[in-house]
């Protein structure tokens, strides 16, 4: 048995209410994508701020770590410092001296910066540099009970 034919307006009419239907299933997609690439790029700007937060915090602990080595530092020198100081020398000094090496600016120490052959120093750190070197420890004279200047 034979179909019976459409007529144009049929064909027509079914032919809009399929393009109708197509548009409507291809709007939804299109906002299916816009939703897929919306939700991709806020996943994206999310690990980048993690990403942020993650190197300001490790920047933080390592400011942390920095300063408490620091303080141990100090705390160490002070320490240094105090086990160092000659017993029964009132007059000693703690002072530091710079030379282009560390032998020169102990010598300067010894030789109490070159001024006087009356001078004791016994050294508690010494730090060599780009720019020289410091030597730091206790100075004092031992002629007539003078005091050792800070100079």
């Amino acid at each position: 048995m034979a179909k019976p034919k459409k007529t144009n307006a049929q064909a027509d009419s079914e032919f809009a209410i399929a393009q109708a239907e197509y548009e409507k299933q291809l709007v939804a997609q299109e906002k299916q994508v816009e939703e897929y690439k919306r939700a991709q790029e806020e996943v994206a700007r999310k690990k980048q701020e993690q990403k942020a937060a993650a190197e300001q915090a490790a920047a933080d602990y390592q400011r942390q770590l920095e300063a408490h080595a620091r303080t141990v530092r100090n705390q160490q020198l002070e320490y240094q410092k105090q086990v160092a100081k000659p017993v029964g020398v009132p007059n000693a000094v703690y002072r530091g001296f710079w030379a282009p090496d560390c032998d020169a600016a102990r010598k300067s120490a010894t030789l109490g910066a070159g001024t006087s052959t009356t001078t004791r120093f016994k050294e508690v750190t010494s730090e060599a540099g780009s720019n020289g070197c410091i030597v730091q420890g206790w100075w004092w004279n031992v002629a007539g009970g003078g005091t050792a200047t800070r100079q």
